[in-house]
């Protein structure tokens, strides 16, 4: 079920409303999942006003290593109104890896997403590797964001490659060097697993609030899950129809008794 945490807002989103928020997906599958996404959602919180968790989802792994358990996966909306926004087409500057600072923008939201990561005890091994929590940038409202300065061996974009991290164990944890900027996220409509959670908290709500659409496509994310499903399987459902979410089983994702 989804958990909103805040009231709709007016037509033009001057009280705020999901094309205004930043989407960040949470997902974990080592130690105790769901302890660890509610844990990151507790210090999600403090980078800004939390609007919307969605339900909590079992997914099957994408990708990497052989004998992954499922992850748990979730999407929450942050209010980024207030926040100094980046132009329409932005850069990645130079920033500094220091941490407790005001978030400013994309670059420091996805700066402060590294440090969480890290202070849960995240520690980078190899690409789409198990992991105690991934805390991932989908979208800064309707922010476009180009790109940046490149991570040796990332592979693009700012999916979580598997980085080298600070040790634990070994002094105090470092943050990764910071990965080049894409928003939204490059391979957003690609993933039923942040797909069924984003459509479930940024859809639009009613007549007088709008909800989130890719600022590129002007799609939301509800018809790219519908759009999804149908290239698996064009009798499951129809695109952008409301049986989308469950249909996505098929693709590996499975609601949960699971709650914040």
């Amino acid at each position: 079920m989804t958990d909103s945490l805040a009231p709709p807002g007016d037509p033009e989103d001057r009280a705020g409303g999901p094309q205004s928020w930043a989407y960040v997906a949470l997902g974990a599958n080592l130690g105790e999942p769901a302890a660890q996404l509610r844990k990151a959602a507790d210090r999600l919180a403090g980078l800004g006003r939390v609007m919307a968790r969605s339900s909590i989802y079992a997914t099957a792994p994408v990708g990497g290593p052989a004998g992954q358990a499922d992850y748990l996966n979730a999407v929450i909306a942050i209010d980024v109104r207030g926040w100094p926004r980046a132009s329409a087409v932005a850069q990645i500057p130079a920033v500094p890896e220091v941490t407790g600072v005001p978030v400013r923008g994309p670059h420091d939201l996805l700066r402060q997403l590294l440090a969480i990561e890290v202070e849960m005890g995240r520690v980078r091994h190899e690409r789409w590797g198990p992991r105690l929590i991934d805390l991932d940038l989908l979208a800064y409202g309707s922010t476009v964001v180009t790109g940046g300065p490149q991570v040796p061996g990332s592979g693009g974009g700012h999916a979580p490659a598997e980085r080298a991290a600070g040790q634990r164990g070994q002094g105090k944890a470092e943050l990764p060097a910071l990965p080049a900027l894409i928003l939204p996220h490059p391979r957003l409509a690609e993933r039923a697993f942040v797909l069924v959670p984003l459509c479930e908290i940024a859809s639009r709500r009613n007549d007088a609030q709008r909800g989130w659409v890719h600022p590129g496509t002007g799609r939301d994310a509800c018809w790219m899950l519908g759009a999804l499903v149908a290239a698996e399987d064009p009798a499951a459902v129809t695109v952008g129809g409301g049986r989308a979410d469950r249909a996505a089983v098929g693709l590996g994702v499975r609601p949960t008794d699971l709650r914040w």
